[in-house]
């Protein structure tokens, strides 16, 4: 067979045999769609960045009635906290939906329509398997993203207390949990 080494800009090492004229085409058409499949790839990373750069919720202030900071100082006891937090700020159509104590984690669970905050005077950590944290600064200090549960949770301290913070819905985006955070301030 006859053999021989492609000479010019094509030239990559490769040697080919017999046909080279059809075998360098095939080469050329493989390197094109590899080009190809990397624009493609590209933006689809590109799109995907975009996307999660959603919007940023509108904040508005959080008003909580006499009958919800009782529940709120009936179930610090339960938990166990010796200081509560309350965002003072929530994202526009959101509002409190439930209150719930565990006594035996000694958490406090707050859950609104969009997102939940949980407190505890034991340190907070993701069930299961919980990747790789990316720490944030925030007005109020240092929090860190880990996923739980297959969501993205905020996990910071204030305080004395361990606060974990997530959308529930995915309608928050991670910037506007962190802002809500930001507004954490003691039950008055």
């Amino acid at each position: 067979m006859n053999q021989r080494q492609i000479q010019g800009p094509e030239a990559s090492g490769i040697r080919y045999r017999g046909a080279g004229k059809e075998r360098r085409n095939q080469f050329k058409a493989g390197l094109r769609r590899a080009r190809w499949a990397l624009i493609a790839l590209m933006l689809l990373l590109a799109l995907a960045a975009c996307q999660s750069r959603q919007p940023a919720a509108e904040l508005v202030p959080a008003a909580f009635g006499d009958a919800e900071k009782q529940a709120f100082t009936d179930s610090m006891k339960a938990a166990e906290l010796k200081t509560l937090y309350v965002p003072q700020q929530i994202a526009k159509d959101d509002k409190l939906n439930q209150v719930q104590t565990s006594g035996v984690d000694k958490t406090m669970t707050l859950t609104f329509l969009k997102m939940e905050l949980i407190e505890s005077p034991r340190e907070l950590k993701p069930a299961g398997e919980a990747g790789e944290a990316k720490e944030v600064k925030l007005a109020t200090g240092t929090a860190r993203w880990m996923e739980d549960g297959g969501k993205p949770t905020l996990y910071t301290k204030m305080g004395d207390t361990y606060i974990a913070l997530r959308s529930l819905d995915g309608s928050l985006a991670e910037r506007d949990i962190e802002a809500i955070a930001a507004t954490l301030a003691p039950l008055q």
